[in-house]
């Protein structure tokens, strides 16, 4: 990577060198982004087991456990989302 001399002691990185190295980082976030999508809008309607629950005899205690564990998937995958890209924004902003 070729780092070039800019003012003396501050190093300036190259966009066509940086960009490269965001890649993968980029398509993380953008997976990332899509699960999130998913899960805040079709796992609900997936999850309208409630209805059916007599019919197939299913567990009161099964849909609350797999209802909140999407809840807490949620929220646990927006805070990385949003604290990765907030370091990104920092570290490219520095």
């Amino acid at each position: 990577m070729t780092v070039s001399e800019n003012n003396g002691d501050v190093a300036v990185i190259k966009m066509a060198e940086l960009i490269p190295g965001l890649q993968p980082l980029i398509y993380w976030m953008s997976n990332s982004i899509e699960l999130l999508h998913f899960i805040q809008q079709e796992v609900p309607i997936l999850l309208t087991w409630e209805q059916h629950m007599d019919q197939y005899a299913c567990h009161n205690d099964q849909f609350s456990s797999t209802k909140a564990a999407s809840e807490e998937a949620m929220t646990v995958l927006e805070e990385v989302i949003m604290f990765t890209f907030q370091q990104s924004v920092y570290y490219l902003t520095k």
